[in-house]
């Protein structure tokens, strides 16, 4: 198993490659599939998963049109949010508009199972972070959702991910009130 030291190491040059070749869709897909793979060995250090963050989200920026990076990009994402709150902050952060690249990005992709599959764990893990909701709902993230559950009613395990991560932003729309106990 590598170590912390040589992961942190394989990032800084994933990222340093990934931002000087983002026109090149062969590079980047490769790279983004070199992060995902990092991603899921978790990276602990912040300036790592700042810079695997903005490379991700350039990355969709560049080639929203391209459903292996696409598919790349949402798995690393997943990873990153789940073992970071920083880079799920950073995710949403209003000035960087990775949410509406995000859901631009899945919109290229409306008919392919595999990128909404992504796309719904995506928000499936953004939606445990308390502090998203505004961002999320600014989106239309709840329309999205309700549309995945109709058009992929007949794919069991998109429509209960869809249906799963839309109670959830419906929760976050409309937080239930909480009962004061009598003293």
């Amino acid at each position: 198993m590598a170590s912390a030291e040589s992961m942190a190491s394989a990032a800084e040059t994933v990222c340093s490659v990934g931002q000087m070749h983002l026109q090149d869709a062969i590079v980047t897909e490769c790279l983004c599939a070199v992060l995902q793979s990092l991603t899921m060995h978790g990276l602990y250090e912040e300036k790592d998963i700042e810079n695997a963050t903005l490379l991700l989200i350039n990355a969709l920026r560049f080639h929203p049109n391209h459903s292996g990076i696409v598919n790349h990009v949402f798995i690393a994402m997943v990873n990153l949010v789940r073992s970071s709150e920083k880079a799920a902050l950073q995710l949403l952060a209003p000035k960087e508009e990775s949410v509406s690249c995000i859901m631009a990005a899945r919109g290229h992709h409306p008919d392919d199972p595999e990128v909404t599959e992504n796309f719904c764990h995506l928000l499936n893990q953004l939606v445990q972070q308390d502090a998203v909701a505004p961002e999320l709902l600014a989106e239309s993230v709840q329309e999205e959702l309700e549309q995945i559950v109709k058009q992929f009613v007949s794919t069991k395990d998109i429509t209960l991910l869809a249906q799963e991560t839309l109670s959830k932003v419906m929760s976050l729309n409309n937080p239930e009130p909480t009962v004061k106990s009598e003293k």
